[in-house]
C-alpha cells in the first residue's frame, strides 16, 4: 500500500466501516489478514485508529505496537469465545504470544517514567545574554571553565547541572577500577546505535549523551519507520528499507561493525533508549579498565536491581544475564565467537516467538553456555530513559526499568521532578482496608514531629558516594521536626568523606562532625565481633556527645549513612503517631531478584543480626530472621532488638544505655535498655528502609 500525505483515519485503506463512516468502530482488515479471525473479533475503536496513525505505518509483516496490541486483544477474545474449538484457541494463543513481543511497555504508574532533567531544565550556570558576541543567541556561562553558552556548545558540554557542584566525584571514585584486568588495552572502538520506531523518541538524548561520554563517531542503524532528526542524520550508517525488528537490527549492525572496522579492540552496541553517564569522558575510563574479568568477555554498562551487586565497583553475577541490552561491549576475542555461533545465527529461525526480540536473553544464554563472563558496574553507567519499553513485558518488572543507582544521579537529580532526598513511597502500598487508617496515622505523626526536636546521628567511613543523598535525606527528615541537630562520626576515610562533611558543616551549622584518625582496618559487612566492638566504640562517641551537649532534645534518630535506597518519611511519621514506646526500629529490606523472565522481585528483611524476637537472646536462635516479611500499615511489632538502618529513641531512653561489642552493637544496646526497664522496643513495618 502506497501512502502519500499525512496519515489519517480517513485515508487508511485497512479501516472498513461497514458502510457507516460516522460510527466510532470499524473492522481492521489488516488484523483480519494477519490473524485469519472472523471480522467480529477484528473490530476496533476510532481512538485505536488515531493512535495507529501516530505510529509507523503498518502492513502484514511490519506491525506497529498499536496493531500488535489490537491483535493481542482479538486473540484473547477468540480464546475466551465458547464457540472456539481447541485448535483455533491454540493458534490464537501462539499469535498472542508472538505479538506481545512487539508491544511497547507503558508504565501504569507515571512516577516510574524517566525524563532527563537536562531535556527540560536550564543549566544552573546559564547567565545573561552575551552582548557583542559573534555567535547568535550566545549567553554568558557562569561555569569557571567556560565563557559562552550556545545551544550547540551546551549540547556537548559535560558540566551541565541543576545546581552547582563544588567538587564533583570522579568516575573512578564512583565505580572503582577492578583490582585486576585482562587482555590488551582498548584503543580502537567501533560503536553502533540501533533505533526503531517509537511513539516517544529518545534517540537524540541517547546520541548526545554518547558523544559527551567520549564516543564522537557512533554509527546509527535505523530500522524502517524510525524517525531520525535532520541534525542526527550524519550519524546514519544503514537505513533499513523494511522493518526487521530489534534482534536482526542488532545482529546486522554488530556484523557490519566487525566487517567495516576489523582492527577494533572493542565493539559496543547501544539501544536508542540508553542515556550515558556524561559528566566525564567515560571512554577514557573504560580504556584503562577493560576487561574487568579473568579473560576478555562482555561488559554491560547498564545494571539495575535485577543484578546482585550492592557495593560499588565491577561485578559478574553467577546466573545468566537477564537485565536488558541497552549497552553491550564485546571484546575482539568474543565478538568473533559470538557471530560465528550457530545458536546466534539461527535464532531468527528457531525462536518460537519469531526471533526479533529478547536479544539480552539470547546473549545471556549464549554467554552462560560458552563460559563467557558478562560484567557490569555498580552504580550503573547507563540509565534507561524510554517511557515506553520492550526491555521486559509485564507489570512485575515495571520498577526495574530504571537503574535505581545511576552514576549520573548520585550528586544531582537526573530525572525531572526528582530530588536527592526522594523516597519511592508509591512502591510500597498499604492494603485497601487499612489505607485510611494509615493516612490518618501519617498526619498525626507529622503533627507530633512538628512539636518535637531530634538529634540525627550516624557513622561515616568511605561513604562519599552516598553522602549527597544521605545529607539531603537527613535535612529533609530534620525539617519535619521543630528543630534538629546532626552528629556524625568519621574515621580513616580515603574517599573524601571528611571533605564533604566539613563542607556540609560550613553551610549548615546544625551539623557537627567528629573525626579521628585511628588506623583501623575496614571490616566487611558480616557478623564479626571485632567489627561490632569498633562500631560500638564509634557509636558511644556520638552517644556521649549527644548526652553531654544535646540532652535537652526530645528524640534521637540513629541512621546508617550508606543506604542507596533511603527511608520512608511517611513510615517514620507513623512511629510518632503510635503511643507509649521507648524505641522504634525500621523494616529494613533488600530487594532480592529471582532470575526469571521477567525478573521477579522479592523484598527480604536485611538487618537480621540486629533483630531479636521476643524471647530470643542470641543470633543462633535468629536464623530465620532474613525470611521475615512485614506489611506496610501493620501495627508495631514488639521485639527485644532491631535496627534496620534507622531507629528512633526517646532521649530519656537513649541516655540510659551504652553500646557494646559482645554481640551486634545494637543488640547489646537494647539488652542494656531492657535491663534498665526500657522495654518498649518495637519494629514498625511502615518505617521502611531500603538497603
Amino acid at each position: 500500500m502506497e501512502i502519500s500525505g499525512p496519515r489519517t483515519v480517513e485515508t487508511c485503506d485497512y479501516r472498513h466501516s461497514d458502510g457507516q463512516p460516522q460510527q466510532d468502530s470499524a473492522i481492521c482488515k489488516l488484523i483480519c489478514r494477519r490473524t485469519g479471525f472472523q471480522e467480529e473479533f477484528c473490530r476496533v475503536g476510532r481512538a485505536a485508529c488515531e493512535a495507529c496513525c501516530q505510529s509507523p505505518w503498518p502492513n502484514t509483516s511490519d506491525r506497529n505496537p498499536v496493531i500488535a496490541s489490537l491483535i493481542c486483544e482479538a486473540a484473547w477474545k477468540v480464546i475466551k469465545s465458547p464457540e472456539t474449538d481447541p485448535c483455533a484457541a491454540s493458534r490464537a494463543e501462539r499469535l498472542r504470544r508472538e505479538e506481545i513481543q512487539r508491544l511497547e511497555f507503558v508504565p501504569q504508574n507515571l512516577i516510574t517514567a524517566v525524563i532527563p532533567a537536562r531535556e527540560s531544565r536550564s543549566c544552573c550556570y546559564l547567565g545573561e545574554p552575551a552582548n557583542g558576541s559573534d555567535e547568535t543567541d550566545a549567553m554568558k556561562c557562569l561555569h569557571p571553565d567556560h565563557d559562552l553558552a550556545t545551544e550547540q556548545r551546551c549540547r556537548r558540554c559535560r558540566d551541565w547541572a541543576i545546581a552547582a557542584i563544588n567538587k564533583r566525584l570522579r568516575l573512578a571514585e564512583m565505580v572503582p577500577p577492578p583490582t585486576q584486568r585482562s587482555g590488551r588495552h582498548v584503543k580502537r572502538w567501533a560503536v553502533g546505535v540501533t533505533t526503531s520506531p517509537r511513539r516517544e523518541s529518545t534517540l537524540q538524548s541517547c546520541l548526545e549523551s554518547l558523544v559527551r561520554s567520549g564516543w564522537t563517531e557512533p554509527r546509527l542503524f535505523v530500522d524502517a519507520g524510525a524517525m531520525v532528526p535532520e541534525s542526527l542524520r550524519s550519524y546514519v550508517d544503514t537505513w533499513r528499507a523494511k522493518r526487521i525488528g530489534a534482534w536482526p537490527n542488532f545482529l546486522l549492525g554488530l556484523t557490519e561493525l566487525v566487517l567495516r572496522f576489523p582492527d577494533s579492540d572493542a565493539f559496543m552496541m547501544v539501544q536508542d533508549d540508553a542515556y550515558f553517564y556524561d559528566s566525564e569522558n567515560m571512554r577514557e575510563y573504560l580504556e584503562q579498565i577493560l576487561w574487568p574479568t579473568d579473560s576478555p568477555g562482555i561488559v554491560s554498562l547498564y545494571s539495575t536491581d535485577a543484578n546482585s551487586a550492592r557495593f560499588r565497583g565491577w561485578h559478574s553475577d553467577p546466573y545468566r544475564w537477564l537485565n536488558g541490552g541497552l549497552a553491550f561491549i564485546f571484546s575482539r576475542e568474543v565478538v568473533d565467537r559470538f557471530l560465528s555461533d550457530p545458536q546466534v545465527r539461527d535464532y531468527r529461525r528457531t525462536d518460537t516467538l519469531g526471533g526479533t526480540v529478547n536479544l539480552d536473553l539470547l546473549i545471556g544464554n549464549w554467554a552462560e553456555q560458552c563460559d563467557v563472563p558478562i560484567s557490569y558496574p555498580f552504580p550503573s553507567l547507563v540509565q534507561h530513559v524510554g517511557n515506553t519499553s520492550t526491555i521486559w513485558t509485564g507489570e512485575d518488572s515495571s520498577d526495574m526499568r530504571r537503574a535505581r543507582c545511576f552514576a549520573g544521579d548520585l550528586e544531582t537529580p537526573f530525572c525531572e521532578g526528582d530530588d536527592l532526598a526522594c523516597f519511592p513511597e508509591h512502591e510500597f502500598l498499604v492494603a485497601d482496608d487499612r489505607d485510611g487508617e494509615y493516612q490518618q496515622s501519617v498526619l498525626r505523626g507529622k503533627r507530633q514531629m512538628q512539636n518535637s526536636t531530634v538529634v540525627i546521628t550516624g557513622l561515616c567511613r568511605d561513604v562519599r558516594i552516598w553522602l549527597p543523598r544521605i545529607a539531603a535525606r537527613i535535612e529533609r527528615l530534620g525539617t519535619m521536626f521543630a528543630d534538629y541537630r546532626v552528629v556524625l562520626f568519621e574515621n580513616d576515610s580515603k574517599d573524601r568523606t571528611l571533605e564533604f562533611l566539613q563542607d556540609w558543616h560550613a553551610v549548615n551549622n546544625r551539623v557537627h562532625v567528629i573525626s579521628r584518625r585511628m588506623d583501623r582496618k575496614r571490616f566487611p559487612q558480616d557478623r564479626c565481633l571485632e567489627r561490632a566492638t569498633c562500631l560500638a566504640e564509634y557509636r558511644n562517641v556520638c552517644r556521649d556527645y549527644i548526652v553531654r551537649e544535646l540532652g535537652d532534645m526530645d528524640y534521637v534518630a540513629v541512621v546508617d549513612t550508606d543506604l542507596p535506597g533511603g527511608w520512608s518519611y511517611e513510615g517514620i511519621a507513623t512511629s510518632f503517631a503510635a503511643p507509649e514506646w521507648d524505641a522504634v526500629g525500621s523494616n529494613g529490606i533488600l530487594r532480592t531478584v529471582i532470575p526469571s523472565r521477567p525478573p521477579k522481585n522479592v523484598w527480604r528483611h536485611f538487618d537480621s543480626w540486629a533483630f531479636r524476637a521476643i524471647g530470643r537472646s542470641t543470633g543462633d536462635e535468629n536464623s530465620d530472621a532474613g525470611e521475615l516479611v512485614f506489611h506496610r500499615g501493620d501495627s508495631l511489632v514488639p521485639v527485644w532488638s532491631c535496627f534496620g538502618g534507622l531507629a528512633v529513641y526517646r532521649m530519656e531512653c537513649f541516655q540510659a544505655a551504652r553500646y557494646g561489642g559482645s554481640d551486634c552493637e545494637h543488640v547489646c544496646f537494647h539488652r542494656e535498655l531492657r535491663d534498665q526497664g526500657f522495654d518498649g522496643l518495637y519494629l514498625n513495618p511502615s518505617q521502611i528502609v531500603v538497603y
